[in-house]
Formats: structure tokens, C-alpha cells, sequence
């Protein structure tokens, strides 16, 4: 199987943030341009004669996910009888609006920061603009050209995307996952897989893997992050033996 992996905007060796006004960095990192990317990294991979276009799968890692389920209904479309898009992977991904998540997270790990943090969330949702001034504690999770792409990924409902997709989904979840905490928060992903089922939609399947975090790598005890290391190998292999029936690999 061949994959293709790209930096998001603005991150490692992808198109550096522009150093211009505010007005052009928000346009740069608008939600719709950050999920084009996601179909412009699909398109580059067919351009290759060696890529089956009818058998390719979409794997998106934690916010990744969201902008893989936002993308997923344009690729996922039939055209003349060929599905463009034929599977997708989300892998730590959230399950409910992320708005939830990082309020979560912030009462988890910050919690006298929780009362401004849901002011200023307020205030993007509103506006989509990030509100002037803010301390740097909160510069770190609402940057000040974030405004619009933070008013539409805060608001993403996750499950309700899934729901509606008529795409096989395979759900990666390590349970020693400290960002997107199981079974609260991935949840919601597992159940809109079921009620596809239930309704005879696309298949689907959810696998949860014991002591690996939310880098999908394995941890050597409860204090231990989980960020050093491959992959774990329980992971590339439930991966693996997924999608090879799927795209015929």
C-alpha cells in the first residue's frame, strides 16, 4: 500500500504562516482552506498511474480526524460509478464537538484557567475573531489568527459527520490516550457507527488498544506520555489487515 503524509499549513515543512496583517494570516488558515488541503493532498496521490483511484482510504489523526471527516463527503462521492473515496481511518480522533474537549481539558489540567478560557470561546464562536489582549496562557490554545478556523473547529460535531457518511470507518482509540480520553469522548464516534449499522449504512469497527496513548504509541506506565518510540505494533497491524480486504492491497 502506498500513503501519502503532509504537514498541516504552517507546520514543519509545509507553506509557512504568512508574516503579513492579521486579516491575511486568518485567511491562511481559514477552516475551509485547511480541509482543501485535505483534498488537494488526495488529488496529488492520484495523479500518480501507479495509485488505484477507485481504492484509496483517508486516515486522520486526532484534530486530523475532524478535517478527514470534514473532507471525507466531497471524496466520498460517486462519480460515474467510481467512488473517489473508499475508506476512512480516524484515529484519536474526538467524538465530540472540540469545544467540549478543551473545556475538558483545561478543568483536567488548568482548572482556575477554565472560567476566562470559556469567555474567550464564547467570544470566537460569536464572532470568529479571537478576542484582543488575551494573557499568553491562552494565547497558546486561541492564537490571534485563529479566530475563524477556531469559530468552525470548535463547533464541529464529529459524530453527528460520521452519522451521516456512507463510508466503511475504522476508529483508532489507545486507552492510555490523556487528550482524547476514552470511552467519554470517543464514545459518541462508536455509537455513530452503530446507528449506521442499525440502518444497513457502510460497515464500520472501533478498536481500542491497551496501553497506548494518544501518539498511538505504547507507554510504559501511567506517568509515561507516550510520545517516544514507533508506532505500536498492535496498531499498525489492525490497521494493516483493515484496509487490505477494502482496497484489495
Amino acid at each position: 500500500m502506498a500513503s501519502l503524509r503532509y504537514d498541516k499549513r504552517g507546520v514543519g515543512e509545509s507553506t509557512p504562516r504568512p508574516t503579513g496583517s492579521l486579516a491575511e494570516q486568518e485567511r491562511f488558515f481559514a477552516w475551509e482552506n485547511v480541509v482543501g488541503d485535505v483534498t488537494a493532498a488526495h488529488g496529488e496521490l492520484l495523479r500518480h498511474d501507479e495509485i488505484k483511484s477507485y481504492a484509496t482510504a483517508l486516515l486522520g489523526h486526532s484534530e486530523g480526524g475532524l478535517l478527514a471527516l470534514a473532507a471525507a463527503p466531497a471524496l466520498g462521492a460517486t462519480t460515474r460509478g467510481t467512488r473517489k473515496l473508499h475508506a476512512l481511518v480516524l484515529a484519536a480522533t474526538p467524538g465530540r464537538p472540540l469545544a467540549d474537549i478543551v473545556r475538558a481539558q483545561i478543568a483536567r489540567n488548568a482548572p482556575a484557567l477554565l472560567e476566562p478560557a470559556e469567555r474567550t470561546m464564547a467570544a470566537i464562536l460569536a464572532t470568529g475573531e479571537v478576542p484582543a489582549g488575551l494573557p499568553r496562557d491562552q494565547q497558546v490554545l486561541f492564537p490571534p489568527y485563529a479566530g475563524p478556523f477556531l469559530q468552525s473547529v470548535l463547533s464541529f460535531d464529529p459524530a453527528k459527520a460520521l452519522a451521516g457518511l456512507d463510508l466503511a470507518c475504522l476508529l483508532l482509540q489507545g486507552a492510555a490516550d490523556r487528550q482524547v480520553v476514552p470511552m467519554g469522548d470517543v464514545q459518541p464516534l462508536i455509537d455513530a457507527l452503530g446507528h449506521r449499522g442499525a440502518s444497513g449504512g457502510a460497515s464500520g469497527e472501533a478498536e481500542v488498544f491497551p496501553a497506548v496513548s494518544h501518539s498511538l504509541k505504547r507507554v510504559a506506565g501511567p506517568t509515561d506520555p507516550g510520545f517516544a518510540g514507533p508506532l505500536a505494533p498492535a496498531v499498525g497491524d489492525k490497521l494493516a489487515s483493515w484496509l487490505r480486504p477494502l482496497l484489495g492491497a
